[in-house]
């Protein structure tokens, strides 16, 4: 009687021939052992499958979407990133292979994008898995974006770039959410962040306002509930002494705090230098009113 090898010690030789990323020449012979071997490889190679150019995109894409493959090949797909192929008309494609990949955690769509809001819309309904999102700015779409990212239950990093979206939609985005940067976002103010930090006080690790011009008020009011915040990141000229005033009085630790391009003075570097704040990580560079000699003296202080 033939001994057959388990099929998770299978999985193992199989991987390890292969290689962690599928790379190695045997994944095609592997391939060709059995329909089992097939599986290994394929959830290997297609894990986080790297779209090099425009034509590997459409042999892709028609590989995950065809109906008469040998295996299921979108199943085996947690990544997909289009930032390489944006410059094209991506949109029907990017449609049809989502669509086919159920078990997507993490999609990149890149900046900016030819992906249009349907595609998007269509996403937050079938990616109930998805872990991380990046929306880039949308081309030709001059309004508003309107979506409900509600069904994403699994989301937990975001980052959304100069994408015209509406407050009532940021506000969609699940109360799970652990990491968000959002860059550009014109259309939001000073009242929608305030909104939107609501009930998320509890999980929101990591925050990022870059350039945001809307985004004029006291950032106090908004993260002295944020108790379990560790990273936090301003950029833009509309971050001054006053944006920030109060900050390092907050009884918090912050693995990493980054005040980039803003027009913050000796004042807030004093307050940082003085005020109860702990910071492991400090990126305060690029800011054309500090200048390393007033910079120094004051953070020596903090062992910064």
């Amino acid at each position: 009687m033939v001994q057959t090898i388990p099929y998770d010690l299978q999985q193992v030789i199989c991987e390890m021939a292969i290689g962690p990323n599928g790379t190695d020449s045997f994944a095609f012979k592997a391939m060709r052992v059995s329909k089992v071997w097939a599986h290994f490889v394929c959830n290997v190679l297609y894990r986080n499958y790297i779209i090099g150019d425009y034509l590997q995109f459409v042999g892709f894409v028609k590989t995950v979407s065809s109906e008469n493959c040998l295996l299921p090949y979108g199943i085996y797909i947690h990544s997909v990133d289009l930032t390489s192929v944006n410059r094209y008309g991506i949109n029907m494609r990017a449609h049809k292979l989502i669509k086919h990949c159920p078990n997507l955690l993490s999609v990149t769509l890149g900046h900016p994008t030819s992906v249009k809001p349907s595609t998007i819309l269509m996403m937050a309904r079938h990616c109930k898995k998805l872990h991380s999102l990046q929306i880039g700015g949308l081309e030709s779409h001059p309004f508003m974006l309107e979506t409900n990212f509600s069904s994403l239950n699994s989301l937990k990093h975001v980052d959304i770039n100069t994408t015209p979206l509406t407050s009532s939609s940021l506000n969609s985005l699940p109360l799970t959410l652990e990491r968000i940067r959002l860059i550009k976002l014109e259309s939001i103010n000073d009242q929608d962040f305030s909104t939107f930090i609501k009930g998320r006080e509890e999980t929101l690790k990591s925050l990022a306002i870059i350039r945001c011009l809307r985004f004029k008020g006291n950032i106090v009011h908004i993260l002295e509930s944020l108790e379990h915040l560790e990273q936090l990141e301003l950029v833009g000229e509309n971050i001054n002494d006053k944006t920030i005033e109060g900050l390092f009085d907050l009884p918090f630790t912050l693995k990493s705090l980054r005040l980039f391009d803003t027009q913050i003075t000796e004042k807030t570097v004093s307050a940082l230098a003085a005020g109860r704040l702990k910071v492991h990580y400090l990126d305060i560079s690029n800011n054309s009113l500090l200048t390393d000699e007033i910079i120094k003296p004051l953070l020596l202080k903090r062992h910064l």
